[in-house]
């Protein structure tokens, strides 16, 4: 089986021969295994899985290249983005590199986890496509102050009291609601 990507040519040489006066005539040929594109190009990524903290942007995600064994190495990327948060960047060098890029705060509360598709496409005319998922994991961050249980608090106390309860307050951070840690503190 010919592959171009093994062997690019093949040099022969064909002697022929005369058998009544021995004689021999030697010439050579060479044959060029011309390319066809039967590779789809290696997509590589610097992580298929990261954390990022919501509500912190702009940042870096990923870094990736591309290669392609076939003669035409030139390769096109598609970041497939569904919440329209990240942007990929070719670099400006190499564009066969680039990276993902965080490009708006991200929400736990409104989605956890963000599956995001980087397509390479090869440029010949039959193209061929690889792709590789980045999985952003949202890390939950306390973004909400406590809310009190009522808006004003009223209490009457007697002037003789002592040591006596005036008003029972209660807040709720609903980040903390697995493990409540509010303090109060009269200011």
């Amino acid at each position: 089986r010919l592959d171009r990507e093994t062997k690019e040519q093949y040099n022969f040489q064909v002697v022929a021969n005369d058998a009544f006066t021995n004689r021999s005539a030697v010439t050579g040929f060479r044959v060029i295994v011309t390319d066809v594109n039967d590779n789809a190009p290696f997509l590589t990524v610097s992580s298929n899985r990261v954390s990022l903290n919501e509500n912190t942007s702009p940042l870096f995600v990923a870094s990736f290249s591309a290669s392609d064994a076939d003669l035409r190495k030139e390769v096109d990327f598609k970041l497939v983005d569904a919440s329209n948060l990240f942007s990929m960047t070719i670099n400006s060098t190499d564009s066969n590199k680039g990276s993902i890029n965080l490009i708006r705060n991200l929400d736990f509360e409104t989605k956890a986890v963000h599956y995001l598709v980087l397509e390479a496409t090869d440029r010949a005319t039959y193209a061929l496509t690889s792709s590789t998922t980045v999985t952003v994991s949202v890390l939950n961050v306390d973004d909400f102050a406590p809310i009190f249980a009522d808006r004003v608090y009223h209490a009457s106390v007697s002037e003789e009291a002592v040591d006596a309860d005036v008003v029972l307050v209660k807040a709720v951070d609903f980040y903390e609601l697995q493990a409540p840690q509010i303090s109060y503190q009269l200011v």
